[in-house]
C-alpha cells in the first residue's frame, strides 16, 4: 500500500470521540461550542469488524455479481442461503457503495453472454447437469472471481464473508497501487 493510501486510511479512521474532543478543544473550557460536530455513524451490522472497516473506507464502488443456477445439486444448493445472506449484508451496509446482482444465467441468454464475455464465468459440471456457481466482485476495473473451488460446502457466514472481504481488499489494493 502506497504512502498516499496509508495517509488517506489514517484520516478516515478518526473516531467520533476524537472529532468531538477536537471541536471542544477549539472552543476552550469556558466558551460554548460555536458549532455542533456532525459525524456519520456506522450502521449496525452483523458483519465482522474487519469487514465493516473495509466497507466504511471504500474509495470506489463495489459490484457483487452472484451467478447461481436453479435446481443446483446438494451440497451446493444448501450453501445458497448462506451466500445470499452474506451478499445482502455487504450490499445493505453503508449506503450504496456496494451493489449486487443475483442472476441465473440459464434463465436469460443476455446474462449468460455477459457473464462469459465480461468475466469468463461459464457453467460448471455440478452433479448430473451444468450449473452456474460463482461470485464476481468488481472494484473499478479490477475483477475477482470466487468459484466453487473457493466456496466449499459447509462454509459458514463468516467463511463466505471473509472470502468476499479479502477479494474486495485485493481488488482495491491492486487498483490503488502506484
Amino acid at each position: 500500500m502506497g504512502t498516499r493510501a496509508k495517509a488517506m486510511r489514517a484520516r478516515a479512521r478518526l473516531s467520533r470521540a476524537t472529532l468531538v474532543a477536537l471541536a471542544l478543544a477549539a472552543c476552550g473550557p469556558d466558551k460554548p461550542a460555536p458549532i455542533t460536530p456532525i459525524v456519520a455513524e456506522r450502521p449496525a451490522s452483523t458483519l465482522q469488524p474487519a469487514t465493516q472497516d473495509l466497507l466504511w473506507d471504500l474509495r470506489l464502488p463495489v459490484i457483487i455479481h452472484a451467478y447461481f443456477s436453479e435446481g443446483m445439486p446438494e451440497p451446493y444448493a444448501a450453501m445458497l442461503p448462506t451466500i445470499r445472506t452474506t451478499v445482502e449484508a455487504f450490499a445493505s451496509y453503508n449506503g450504496s457503495k456496494v451493489t449486487r446482482t443475483w442472476d441465473d444465467p440459464f434463465s436469460n441468454p443476455n446474462v449468460q453472454q455477459y457473464a462469459h464475455d465480461r468475466f469468463r464465468v461459464d457453467a460448471d459440471k455440478l452433479g448430473e447437469q451444468p450449473a452456474y456457481f460463482a461470485i464476481v466482485i468488481e472494484v473499478g476495473r479490477q475483477v475477482e472471481v470466487l468459484s466453487r473451488a473457493e466456496l466449499a460446502p459447509g462454509d459458514t457466514l463468516a467463511d463466505v464473508e471473509s472470502l468476499i472481504r479479502e477479494r474486495i481488499r485485493s481488488a482495491q489494493d491492486e487498483r490503488t497501487t502506484w
